[in-house]
């Protein structure tokens, strides 16, 4: 699967910020891409994550493929 760079961007930090410190969901105010970011449909579209009243929550492959690439 080839994402985007900016979808990139998007699941490592939230894969951080969801494993890290652990978070069940991030809000979409913590994030520092606008809500309206293709991105985010990019990221749905693929089932690596999930958008429900404001918060984002990464889906099993969502974080399977944000821990590959926080150890590239």
């Amino acid at each position: 699967m080839k994402l985007s760079e900016k979808a990139e961007e998007i699941l490592e930090s939230l894969w951080m910020l969801v494993e890290e410190e652990g978070l069940n969901f991030v809000d979409m105010e913590k994030m520092d891409v606008p809500e309206e970011d293709d991105a985010y449909g990019e990221l749905t579209r693929m089932a690596l994550i999930e958008i429900r009243d404001g918060r984002i929550y990464l889906r099993p492959e969502g974080k399977e493929e944000g821990r590959k690439i926080v150890r590239r």
